[in-house]
């Protein structure tokens, strides 16, 4: 099991790097960001849920298989979705 909430990710992360930028809120993302992160997670079979708040399965296919290509295939998809939304607001692609 994983337990995963927003007020600990931000005081863990706070107190890795005391000059962490953080939201308006002073959370270390985006309620927004944070949900949409759960559930790309969830949509990829990389957690699930347990019926508690903040407490989350952990699909130990992924974990014991050594299987980094699903995690690394969710990063560039993630990736390209944000440079697209740059693209359809008229950001040129950069030439790297």
């Amino acid at each position: 099991m994983l337990a995963l909430d927003l007020n600990v990710l931000t005081a863990y992360f706070r107190g890795l790097k005391s000059d962490i930028k953080l939201t308006k809120n002073k959370e270390v993302m985006s309620k927004p960001t944070y949900y949409s992160a759960l559930k790309e997670l969830q949509e990829s079979d990389i957690i699930g849920p347990t019926g508690r708040p903040s407490i989350w399965w952990i699909n130990v296919n992924v974990i014991h298989n050594g299987s980094r290509i699903i995690i690394a295939e969710i990063i560039e998809r993630v990736n390209k979705a944000e440079q697209n939304k740059l693209e359809d607001v008229g950001q040129q692609r950069l030439g790297i």
